[in-house]
């Protein structure tokens, strides 16, 4: 009797393991057995040795197929089949096994050009550095507001002062110009009314016939145009629907407008200049080359002319804040490509120096709340 008890206590203490280990499964993301992602990886990195062993993929340094296996594993990609495979090594080798030994790979490393110009958006011309000269006047006069108050802060946050939320995601739609305009805008509302608001850009991408909605824009001041007439939504009541590339039909509602802008995106450059207006006046607009924000790893971006050049900004961004981080000057900005990276879509960039042409372009418009 004492046995049979014995033996029915003992089971039930198995099953009560067995279910822990279960639960545990559950609640660990089953970390006791691989998950369906890492066999399906496994898989691909199969496939990928048993190509190269046909012959199928072909590269001169065998690093680089290692180099290749390693990105797969650690970016968790699931390619649908050989040709996909095929095709994303050819990109890869053009991405460069220079470039992945000094800055590491990326989560672009085995994407084609036209999928990576898809994340970008912003178009500058001379009119734009026109605008820079004629706003210089206006520009030297809040320049002379901010050091009424004297040196500004060595380092500044605007995350810390509830006037910049998490990084969006533009997707597979170069409308990365609405994302820093809205973001700019989010930070006026903030400053202006102390309420985080997050704002439409799928608005400014389907009813700114100013600029080319998925296209990209030729210029910050465009949107700003639009928003000084037509008022701009939030994104509570007017989300973002543009990731695939599509083409909407303007709904916008004037009944939900929250905020207008003035009538002029007032254009600076300049490291000192960009610095004190930020500070004083809230997160901007700027444009950069987005090569090297592909590497970002953590430490501040340093400048390198030969592989981003300050010459050819395609990107635009909203910068927050500035710092220093082991000696190296930088400036805080919030990228449009999804809460990835270390930073959680934030990034560091060297600053005094232009490094990838940051310093060349930048600038904010005043608001009116409804």
């Amino acid at each position: 009797m004492t046995s049979s008890i014995q033996r029915l206590v003992l089971e039930k203490k198995a099953i009560m393991l067995i279910q822990a280990v279960f639960l545990l499964c559950g609640v660990a993301s089953c970390l006791c057995l691989p998950s369906l992602t890492d066999r399906i990886t496994d898989q691909v990195v199969a496939r990928v040795d048993t190509l190269a062993i046909e012959g199928s993929l072909t590269f001169d340094n065998e690093n680089i197929l290692e180099t290749f296996k390693a990105f797969i594993v650690k970016r968790g990609r699931q390619y649908a089949n050989d040709e996909e495979i095929k095709e994303r090594f050819e990109y890869f080798k053009q991405d460069g096994h220079k470039k992945h030994e000094r800055y590491g790979t990326s989560e672009f490393s085995d994407r084609s050009p036209e999928e990576i110009l898809c994340k970008t958006g912003f178009k500058w011309s001379e009119r734009t550095y026109e605008r820079i000269v004629a706003d210089r006047e206006k520009v030297e006069k809040m320049l002379m507001e901010v050091e009424k108050d004297g040196p500004v802060p060595d380092a500044w946050d605007w995350r810390k002062k509830n006037v910049t939320g998490p990084a969006g995601d533009q997707a597979a739609c170069g409308s990365c110009w609405a994302f820093s305009i809205a973001g700019m805008l989010e930070g006026q509302y903030a400053i202006k009314t102390g309420k985080l608001v997050e704002f439409s850009k799928s608005q400014l991408v389907e009813c700114a016939k100013q600029c080319s909605g998925c296209g990209g824009c030729d210029g910050l001041e465009q949107p700003i145009e639009y928003t000084h007439q037509a008022g701009l939504e939030s994104e509570k009541d007017y989300p973002y629907r543009n990731g695939n590339g599509e083409k909407f039909k303007c709904a916008y509602d004037k009944s939900k407008v929250k905020l207008f802008t003035g009538k002029d995106f007032l254009y600076f450059n300049g490291s000192e200049t960009m610095k004190k207006i930020l500070y004083k006046y809230g997160p901007l607009s700027v444009g950069l080359n987005s090569h090297l924000i592909h590497f970002y790893n953590g430490t501040p971006i340093r400048k390198n002319d030969e592989t981003c050049s300050p010459y050819d900004l395609g990107h635009a961004v909203l910068l927050v804040g500035y710092g220093k981080q082991d000696d190296i000057p930088y400036w805080l900005a919030r990228n449009s490509w999804g809460p990835i990276g270390p930073d959680e879509g934030f990034f560091k960039i060297e600053r005094g120096n232009n490094a990838c042409g940051i310093e060349q372009i930048a600038g904010y418009a005043t608001i009116d709340v409804v």
